[in-house]
């Protein structure tokens, strides 16, 4: 196991809370306006955090409770189908973007703070051996834990990151 990988849940989950604090921190100075205006490539910070918040639920719902991608990305099964092959880099993330964009930010950030609730739940009660096992079954050092990375502390620091440089918030 690399040394990136918590040794742990509980260190699993400290990680997440520290980087999701983190990020709560620069997002609760904002204000309003600073959170709905859009930045140069056309998100504002209101998009990031819906976002965040439809793959906290793709990672709840389809990786970690095993139900489909459909149910996990609010989608019906015709819209999964056409979004199959499609992955974060080549449609997925402006799929949603687009699907989230005219919800209104108190909505955006209801489900932000629910998604990262339900995650929370689902990691207390999970084993972490689970977290341990292939992924993918055609590729046994992909683990599902480098999923459950991904989509929380990686990427919330990833999208701190942008929504710092969009909105010159500082730590």
């Amino acid at each position: 196991m690399s040394s990136d990988i918590p040794r742990d849940k509980t260190e699993l989950i400290a990680r997440i809370r520290d980087e999701r604090a983190a990020l709560e921190q620069v997002v609760s100075r904002l204000t309003e306006a600073q959170m709905t205006a859009p930045g140069p490539e056309g998100w504002s910070v209101k998009d990031h955090l819906a976002h965040l918040a439809a793959w906290e639920e793709i990672l709840v719902v389809a990786h970690l409770q095993g139900r489909s991608f459909a149910e996990a990305a609010q989608m019906d099964e015709a819209t999964a189908a056409k979004t199959a092959h499609m992955t974060a880099e080549t449609g997925l993330n402006e799929y949603f973007q687009r699907r989230d964009k005219d919800r209104s930010l108190s909505e955006v950030l209801a489900m932000f703070h629910r998604s990262y609730r339900r995650l929370l739940v689902v990691l207390e009660e999970m084993d972490y051996a689970r977290l341990l096992t292939p992924h993918d079954p055609t590729d046994p050092e992909s683990k599902l834990i480098h999923v459950v990375i991904g989509d929380t502390y990686a990427h919330y620091r990833e999208h701190h990151r942008i929504i710092q440089a969009l909105t010159g918030a500082a730590d």
